[in-house]
């Protein structure tokens, strides 16, 4: 047991580091947040998280997508930029 922890421990810090949030691009070429913002809202009674998300990409790919991790299935909405001005 005490090598497979060993071992664990040794693999975990050899392994690059990744960003939790982060453009994908559909090919080779590369893709940037050029801006972005958020805001995050938790409603208590409903014990549900809002985040609402603005980004500015700035792709030289055609198609890319954008990775956001979340604890489990998300429930997706438009929002208009409102809220950001």
């Amino acid at each position: 047991m005490k090598n497979a922890l060993i071992s664990l421990a040794l693999l975990t810090s050899l392994a690059a580091p990744v960003a939790a949030c982060m453009p994908i691009p559909g090919g080779n070429e590369p893709v940037s947040i050029a801006a972005e913002e958020a805001v995050i809202a938790y409603d208590a009674a409903t014990k549900t998280e809002r985040f609402i998300r603005k980004a500015d990409f700035d792709p030289a790919a055609k198609e890319f997508a954008f990775l956001v991790p979340t604890p489990g299935k998300p429930t997706l909405s438009l929002s208009d930029n409102e809220l950001f001005r």
